[in-house]
C-alpha cells in the first residue's frame, strides 16, 4: 500500500505541475472548462483500480470472498500510458501495468503473484463519431482494444518456497471508457477492461494449469484515472 500511495502522491505531483504549463485561453481565462476543448496529438494518463484473475486456478486458490458483493474490491493495479491520436476519432494508445494477485479468504490456499503487462492497442472516440460538433461537451466516451503482452511471475513469500521462472503470456484486450473534462486539457476517466490470454500456462495463483485450462486465461481490470494532452493541435 506504501508503494501505491508513493506513486499516487508523484502522479498528482506532475499532473499538478502540468497544469501551472501556459496555455493559449480564447474565451474567459478565469473558467477553464469555458470554450471548447483543447484537442492535441498526444495523451498522458496514469491509473489507479483493481484487477482480478478470473480463470483459471488451481483446486483450492481463490482470490475473492465467495460471501461479499463483487469479492471484495481493493486496489491492486496501477497503469501508465501515452496516445497518440491521428484524429478527433481514432488514436492509437501504449501502456505498461503492474497488477498484484493474492489470496484474500483464510478457506484458499496461500498465493501471491505480480501480473506485468504492456497493451497496445487502437482507441475510438464513440462520441466523436457520433457527433462531430461536440467540442463543448464535458462528457466522451471512448472504445479501445488490442493485444497484450505479459509475465505471471510468483512472488516468493517463504524462505524454502520453490518459485518457477515467469510465465509469459499473450492474448488480447477490450475495453470502453467514459471520461469527464475537469480542464480544457484534462479527463478524469474510469476503464472497465477485459483481458483475454491464449498463451498463458500458469493459474493466476502461479502453479501450472489443469490441463484442461492450460494456454487460456481472464483477467478482468477496472481503474479511475486523470488524461493530461499535450503536443500539436489537432484540426477538424
Amino acid at each position: 500500500m506504501k508503494t501505491y500511495l508513493s506513486a499516487f502522491l508523484l502522479l498528482f505531483a506532475v499532473y499538478v505541475k502540468a497544469q501551472d504549463a501556459p496555455e493559449v485561453v480564447t474565451t474567459n481565462p478565469s473558467d477553464s472548462l469555458s470554450g471548447n476543448l483543447t484537442h492535441t496529438r498526444w495523451q498522458a494518463e496514469g491509473a489507479f483500480g483493481y484487477s482480478q484473475g478470473v480463470r483459471p486456478y488451481n483446486e483450492g486458490y481463490y482470490a475473492t470472498y465467495n460471501d461479499k458483493p463483487f469479492g471484495k474490491i481493493r486496489l491492486n493495479s496501477f497503469t501508465a500510458g501515452l496516445t497518440y491520436n491521428f484524429s478527433r476519432k481514432l488514436g492509437v494508445r501504449t501502456d505498461l501495468a503492474f497488477d498484484h494477485l493474492k489470496d484474500i479468504d483464510d478457506n484458499s490456499l496461500d498465493f501471491e503473484t505480480v501480473y506485468l503487462r504492456m497493451s497496445f492497442q487502437a482507441v475510438l472516440n464513440i462520441t466523436s463519431i457520433l457527433n462531430s460538433n461536440y467540442d463543448t461537451w464535458r462528457f466522451q466516451l471512448l472504445a479501445h482494444g488490442g493485444f497484450n503482452l505479459g509475465s505471471l511471475i510468483t512472488v516468493r513469500t517463504k524462505p524454502d518456497q520453490i518459485v518457477g521462472s515467469p510465465d509469459l503470456t499473450g492474448g488480447v484486450v477490450l475495453g470502453v471508457r467514459p471520461q469527464y473534462r475537469i480542464t480544457r486539457k484534462s479527463f478524469v476517466f474510469f476503464d472497465f477492461s477485459m483481458f483475454t490470454n491464449y498463451r498463458q500456462n500458469h493459474a493466476w495463483d502461479g502453479r501450472v494449469a489443469q490441463e484442461n485450462e492450460n494456454l487460456t486465461a481472464k483477467l478482468v481490470n477496472a481503474s479511475v484515472g486523470i488524461t493530461y494532452s499535450f503536443g500539436k493541435p489537432l484540426g477538424k
